[in-house]
């Protein structure tokens, strides 16, 4: 129950990082938004890490672990948003988040070839009901044109971008999940995360020469990507708190209802009317349901 909790506190989180991030990237480039959420997560995050050292309450770090950890901070919090706002760009927010929904089959199928993990009926159905509750709301989302559309159809490489992203976002989770075996410490799997996209982007603004640039997105005229740096932080420790403790496709399943709350707080932060149609209940439902089989068998 304790690992459901974190992986919906997680989905939580990201909605707010989707949100904030969709604003943001009307006025900065991909490379900029990734600045400014790992630069704003590390500057989270790093304190309480200083904090927890100091009070000797780290556990050991081992190389392998933190090999793990830095590969999976860079799948996720480099690649894998990187070229997941690269499928933002080309096919809109909606038609992304329907192919991201792809992430728990690629986590089911990846967890059971490199962790051994298997899952029963009842969870697997839990999971089965959250996919088909997200791909209604994604529907009803782009009906609703809660997020700009770029009119793409399906036969668009903007699709292959987002199961790309997909499949990095995945393996990422394993790694995190072997990390966390051998250092069972979400706070240094988090906060590798942020570093490693920070220095990633700092490289690449230096090798290119566009250091100031990249790095002008540290303005106050750019709040919106500094929201979305709080939400990714979060939404992070929260998604490794969530992987310690339940299997990686539950996690990964649970963590993919950032579009339930993306489509519910939007219009609220936007101050757009909303009015919940009867795809948006009958989502909801099965949403609640799906949750509800899963913490009952945890």
């Amino acid at each position: 129950m304790v690992g459901v909790s974190f992986a919906m506190a997680a989905a939580l989180s990201f909605s707010f990082w989707s949100i904030f991030m969709h604003r943001g990237l009307q006025r900065a480039s991909s490379e900029q938004a990734l600045a400014a959420v790992g630069f704003v997560a590390l500057l989270c995050l790093a304190p309480i890490a200083l904090f927890q050292w100091l009070r000797a309450e780290l556990p050991p770090l081992t190389g392998s672990g933190m090999a793990l950890f830095l590969t999976g901070g860079t799948l996720a919090g480099w690649l894998g948003s990187l070229i997941s706002t690269v499928a933002i760009r080309a096919i809109g927010g909606p038609r992304t988040a329907m192919v991201r929904l792809m992430d728990p089959l690629f986590a089911f199928a990846f967890g059971y070839l490199f962790l051994q993990e298997s899952l029963s009926l009842q969870t697997l159905g839990g999971m089965a009901a959250i996919l088909v509750s997200l791909g209604l709301l994604t529907a009803e989302a782009r009906r609703g044109d809660l997020q700009p559309e770029t009119g793409a159809g399906w036969i668009h490489p903007g699709v292959a971008w987002a199961v790309l992203a997909s499949l990095f976002f995945s393996l990422a989770s394993i790694c995190r999940k072997e990390g966390l075996a051998q250092v069972p410490s979400a706070l240094i799997s988090a906060l590798t995360e942020a570093a490693a996209v920070v220095v990633i982007v700092s490289v690449g603004a230096l090798l290119r020469g566009r250091w100031r640039e990249t790095w002008s997105v540290l303005r106050a005229t750019h709040w919106e990507l500094w929201v979305a740096g709080l939400g990714a932080a979060a939404g992070t420790l929260f998604v490794n708190l969530a992987l310690a403790r339940i299997p990686v496709p539950v996690a990964v399943a649970l963590r993919n209802t950032t579009p339930w709350f993306t489509f519910l707080l939007a219009p609220l932060l936007l101050e757009r009317q909303f009015r919940a149609s009867h795809m948006v209940w009958a989502s909801s439902a099965l949403l609640f349901g799906g949750m509800l089989m899963i913490v009952l068998r945890q």
